[in-house]
């Protein structure tokens, strides 16, 4: 038990070095770009709002360092329910960072116009986590904190079981969809599948199958 406190420990200390490792990037390349750099871009990848270079280049990844302790924080809270679930837990903890430097990737490549197709790069990230996310989903044990955690999935553990292995395929075959739309001008349908696939499809077809299960049972 105290080595794998000690790991998990670790995990968190390193995760949050890597949130604030692109400020070596931001120090080296500080003098080359704009006093103003887009943060935040429009449904059509157009920057809409900009921040001043220091807060972009330092400010954002300290941001997202105290967002993952945050994170940390609470995993630990409920690491003793999470016991099955280790490899997913150790995914859910790299979200942030490796969020945090496409992130920052495109902040500083747009300030510098490297990169011209936002959309590209952060549709192409989610196509990436659904997939690798939808690969793990089988295998996440009942619990209360990671999953499709409704009453029906919480109170029946062949509902909870049944729900995330549909929820793994279509998990990948949305990643494998938005992959595709990547290379076409389809944002809008990429939302709506990503909220269809993440939220409404699951969530009737779990409660489907609480009936199906629960009428056999009686």
């Amino acid at each position: 038990m105290v080595d794998n406190k000690k790991g998990l420990e670790k995990i968190d200390i390193v995760t949050t070095l890597i949130c604030l490792a692109p400020v070596i990037v931001g120090a080296l390349l500080y003098n080359k770009l704009p006093n103003q750099i887009a943060t935040h871009f429009n449904v059509n990848f157009e920057p809409d709002s900009f921040s001043p270079k220091w807060f972009a280049l330092f400010g954002l990844p300290v941001f997202m360092a105290v967002v993952q302790l945050i994170s940390c924080v609470i995993s630990k809270i409920s690491e003793k329910e999470n016991v099955d679930n280790k490899k997913m837990m150790f995914i859910v903890k790299m979200i942030i960072p490796i969020l945090n430097f496409v992130i920052y990737f495109v902040f500083v490549g747009y300030a510098l116009e490297i990169i011209k197709n936002v959309d590209f790069i952060m549709m192409g990230f989610c196509a990436i986590f659904f997939i690798v996310i939808g690969n793990y989903m089988p295998k996440i044990r009942q619990n209360g904190v990671l999953g499709v955690r409704v009453s029906w999935t919480l109170q029946n553990e062949e509902v909870w079981n049944k729900t995330h292995r549909f929820c793994g395929k279509l998990w990948v075959l949305t990643g494998v969809a938005l992959f595709v739309l990547t290379f076409f001008d389809c944002f809008m349908i990429s939302i709506i599948l990503i909220v269809l696939n993440t939220v409404v499809v699951p969530l009737i077809y779990s409660y489907e199958v609480y009936k199906k299960v629960t009428a056999k049972e009686d």
